[in-house]
């Protein structure tokens, strides 16, 4: 028997892929086989010719908006004026939430619980069709099915590795380094305690899979802070806080009319201080959480700012990034700024030196925990043609005020990476033409001349505080580099100095300061942002599902392993 798994979208292109006795019917003739061979190895040349298996962030950007706003200039659940954010608005995102805990109350008896070890999400448990009667817990309807695991991931070339979601932030506990926390954009927050061989979902019952951060309390490993609402595909709103390891969550606060959280920072000597960077500016607790009252940042601009990212400085000094125009058309500078407080965020100053003749956009922060008074900002200008959009990386050695950029020589030329190769030769490409996407800067626990800084397909690092750059990892594991999947937003060295990195393909570990990485962690993972999802009338066990920057995947059996047959982004999927 054959079958035809419909039009599958992956990037900007689209397959028809063919499998021929996917539910173990009668085999196809000798012609059908040939012809199916001819399709499949037709479809991969395709796939290789279209970049690579195509991931391509602004297209769905794009499609996002298009799903969101129908033709009269209204979009579901929100009104007109936001369209551009491409988000329902936040009235309709607070009704949805009050609705998600009225769910959680009346079919609590339904729902995998928090912290408990029974979860059917603890990937311990058995996947499948029959994994419910074999759990300890029988009134757990739902079961867990995957992507968990993969065995192989075809994206121009076939890879062993597993991947999962896309991840916007990474904590440890500084006490115990192999207590670990990952936040995903639509997979919820990850809890593990030995390091990431293990993991336990913690927030299935909150209301929002989408975290746009996570942030720990320095004095108390405890206590944690929950961003709802990723900056890019995100529906949570709100922020919550918890006081027992992830167990239990506090019903969300929300920060007036903002949509989406990208960093949360408490200050370093009190716990009271809260700062949080949302899409509708910055905002301030000053009770450990209780309340928020927004802070004014004068930019210039008349538009609210839209906060990206938040550093310590160390005592009372915080520095943080912003685009004071976000709302500005395609084409235009969005205004990206620094800007530093020295009264723990009460009153800011405008820092200087973070400039470029084209204008910046999009600034991310890393400051040294070895030394505060050094940090480091890269930083996108508008996109101009192409993918040579990275502005500068910035550094600051007086605690924010004032920055020089280091990725550019006194020419104004960037600077050749030490290990070029064909693909790339020089910073300039860095970010890949998606400096409003991926981003990513994190400084070595010890030594404040180290840093990392991640863009679209690889990750940089400087020994010597920003004289030289090297290349360490590669989307494809080329050139003699280590795998770590493409678009990078996240960054982390715990305190016995491991290296944790998050990518459009979830989490990867470095214990020798980035020379080899692991893709392991992945395993047992249930993350990924699913477009689509469907699968065969004639065998249940059968799964087709279309993710974001991961893929179309193919379940093997009655098993939570799907392996990736299409790279790039997989959007609709048939059988």
């Amino acid at each position: 028997m054959k079958k035809t798994i419909g039009k599958v979208a992956a990037g900007s292109f689209l397959l028809t892929l063919t499998v021929g006795a996917l539910a173990g019917g009668p085999q196809a003739s000798p012609r059908d086989a040939e012809a199916r061979d001819d399709a499949r190895a037709e479809a991969r040349e395709e796939a290789r010719e279209e970049a690579r298996e195509k991931d391509d962030a602004m297209a769905r950007v794009r499609a996002m908006r298009e799903w969101y706003v129908e033709g009269d200039g209204q979009a579901r659940g929100r009104a007109g004026e936001n369209r551009a954010q491409g988000a329902w608005s936040p009235q309709f995102q607070r009704f949805m939430m009050q609705a998600a805990r009225r769910e959680r109350e009346r079919y609590r008896n339904k729902m995998p619980l928090t912290g408990d070890s029974r979860v059917v999400l603890d990937s311990r448990w058995p996947v499948g069709a029959r994994a419910a009667a074999d759990s300890p817990s029988r009134d757990l309807k739902w079961v867990n099915i995957g992507p968990t695991k993969a065995n192989f991931a075809t994206n121009g070339s076939t890879l062993n590795v597993t991947d999962a979601g896309r991840v916007n932030a990474i904590v440890t506990d500084p006490n115990a380094p192999n207590t670990l926390y990952v936040a995903f954009s639509g997979g919820g927050l990850w809890k593990s305690t030995d390091g990431g061989a293990f993991w336990q979902a913690k927030t299935e019952t909150l209301g929002s899979l989408s975290i746009g951060t996570v942030a720990m309390d320095p004095n108390n490993s405890s206590v944690l802070y929950l961003g709802l609402g990723d900056r890019f595909d995100g529906t949570g709103v709100g922020i919550v806080k918890m006081t027992d390891g992830g167990d239990t969550w506090a019903d969300p606060v929300f920060l007036g009319n903002s949509t989406s959280i990208s960093d949360i920072v408490v200050a370093p000597n009190n716990s009271n201080i809260v700062l949080v960077a949302t899409d509708l500016g910055l905002y301030r607790s000053a009770d450990g959480g209780k309340t928020y009252a927004p802070i004014t940042i004068s930019t210039g601009v008349a538009e609210t700012p839209k906060i990206w990212s938040i550093v310590s400085g160390g005592g009372n000094t915080f520095v943080l990034s912003l685009e004071a125009a976000p709302g500005a058309a395609a084409g235009t500078t969005k205004q990206g700024q620094v800007w530093r407080s020295t009264d723990a965020g009460v009153t800011w100053t405008r820092a200087n030196g973070v400039t470029h003749s084209a204008g910046l956009n999009r600034i991310s922060l890393g400051s040294a925990p070895s030394n505060r008074s050094v940090m480091y900002a890269l930083a996108a200008k508008q996109i101009a043609s192409g993918d040579t959009d990275l502005g500068n990386i910035f550094k600051s050695t007086d605690g924010g005020a004032n920055w020089t950029g280091v990725a550019t020589t006194s020419t104004g030329a960037y600077k050749s990476y030490a290990n070029t190769n064909a693909e790339s030769s020089s910073l300039e490409k860095l970010l890949g033409g998606q400096g409003f996407y991926n981003h990513m800067v994190v400084v070595d626990n010890a030594n404040a001349n180290i840093a990392y800084f991640g863009g679209q397909l690889l990750m940089a690092k400087t020994t010597d505080g920003g004289t030289t750059f090297r290349q360490m990892t590669n989307w494809l594991a080329q050139y003699s580099l280590p795998y770590v999947h493409a678009d990078f937003h996240a960054g982390h060295i715990a305190a016995n100095g491991t290296l944790y990195v998050g990518t459009d393909g979830g989490i990867f570990r470095s214990t020798d300061s980035g020379t080899t990485f692991t893709h392991t962690l992945n395993e047992g993972i249930a993350s990924h942002l699913v477009y689509n999802v469907c699968s065969s009338p004639a065998n249940a066990d059968r799964v087709l599902v279309g993710l974001q920057d991961n893929g179309t995947r193919l379940r093997v059996t009655n098993t939570s392993v799907f392996n990736q047959v299409i790279g790039g982004d997989g959007f609709g999927c048939n059988v």
